[in-house]
């Protein structure tokens, strides 16, 4: 008997579990169909606004065709029998455009967006062929230039007419350039001078400082001498990026010896204790040490002129009389007399004397010739 009552009572429990999972599913079942309800809710009201907007737009369209006067198809627009195909045929040509006016609303934009040839001749630096940014950098600017420019024609010709001077205008003056393709050829095998690595690292290697040269011009010089001409020769020597940039990490090694040693002796003795591992880190090291030196010579001028003994007047009143005047002897400056023994005459002496001396024949004695 106990066993059939467990029996029943697992059954209840059973029976207890399966109402609840009942209740439970009918419960997810009605939130199911509340969801599907508002979701259908939903869509209609869409579907209501969308028709709404189509009407709104029609009677824009409507509304527009019906107040513009100024059209570029009223002649097409008559009042005999074909003029319902002339407007529908009408209403199709400003439906074309109106497709086609986000377009050409774009370009001119665009258009109007976009610089004249005269204020984009400005964008580029001039080409001498001597001492100038170089052929690339030229071209570069060259390229941005016509990106921003609406008739490219007339600005090469301006290019060639005015930024294109002395040596580079030389070397391109027989050639026929009606691109800028032809232009960029002709300036890369003309004008620029194939430039080797070790001759760039002799030239930057013979920059020096001069006597009177502040840190930043002689700076400069250097840069250009290594980013111009340097890298330009690495870049054309090694196809391969990551030989070109080895090659690149050793010359700036260089450069950094180079510019170091390059400089006037006192800088020089200052920076090597520093060791700068760049370019800019020695160039950072040496225009401070420029400035402290400047520094100290000011204070040392300074304190010179501070230390110099000055004299002051003393305006006390028993000051003359501590000074006595002294007799002034006229005698003793002036210049002592010659006399001669001969003539007893003075301003000569006896070897200057103009009075010789002769001896008488009869009487034997002496006699002055005066």
């Amino acid at each position: 008997m106990k066993q059939i009552n467990k029996v029943n009572e697992r059954n209840l429990n059973y029976d207890d579990t399966l109402k609840k999972i009942i209740k439970r599913t009918d419960s997810h079942e009605q939130v199911f169909e509340n969801l599907t309800k508002i979701i259908r809710k939903l869509e209609i009201a869409n579907e209501k606004q969308n028709t709404e907007f189509k009407n709104l737009a029609q009677e824009l369209k409507t509304y527009a065709y019906s107040e513009t006067i100024h059209t570029d198809l009223a002649p097409e627009i008559t009042d005999d029998e074909t003029t319902h195909y002339t407007v529908r045929t009408t209403q199709k040509a400003r439906n074309k455009e109106s497709h086609r006016e986000p377009t050409e609303q774009r370009e001119i934009i665009r258009r109007d967006s976009m610089l004249k040839p005269t204020d984009a001749l400005r964008m580029i630096e001039n080409l001498n062929g001597i001492n100038d940014i170089g052929v690339e950098e030229f071209i570069k600017s060259v390229k941005l230039a016509r990106t921003r420019v609406n008739d490219q024609i007339p600005l090469l010709r301006m290019i060639i007419t005015e930024k294109i001077t002395d040596r580079a205008k030389q070397s391109i003056r027989f050639c026929q350039i009606t691109s800028y393709e032809e232009l960029f050829a002709i300036l890369r095998t003309q004008v620029s001078i194939p430039t080797t690595v070790s001759g760039s690292r002799n030239k930057m290697q013979h920059i020096r400082q001069r006597t009177n040269e502040t840190v930043q011009s002689y700076s400069n010089r250097f840069k250009q001498a290594l980013k111009n001409e340097l890298e330009y020769a690495i870049q054309a020597k090694h196809a391969n990026p990551i030989a070109r940039n080895l090659a690149l990490e050793e010359e700036n090694t260089e450069a950094v010896r180079f510019y170091v040693h390059n400089l006037q002796p006192d800088l020089v003795y200052c920076i090597l204790r520093i060791r700068p591992a760049t370019l800019i880190e020695a160039q950072q090291e040496v225009s401070d040490m420029e400035i402290w030196l400047q520094e100290t010579a000011h204070r040392r001028t300074n304190y010179r002129n501070f230390n110099t003994p000055t004299h002051k007047i003393n305006n006390s009143p028993n000051t003359h009389n501590q000074f006595v005047k002294k007799p002034i002897n006229l005698t003793s400056k002036l210049p002592t007399l010659l006399k001669c023994d001969n003539c007893q005459k003075l301003g000569h002496t006896r070897s200057n004397c103009s009075n010789k001396i002769f001896a008488g024949f009869s009487t034997g004695k002496f006699y002055h010739q005066e």
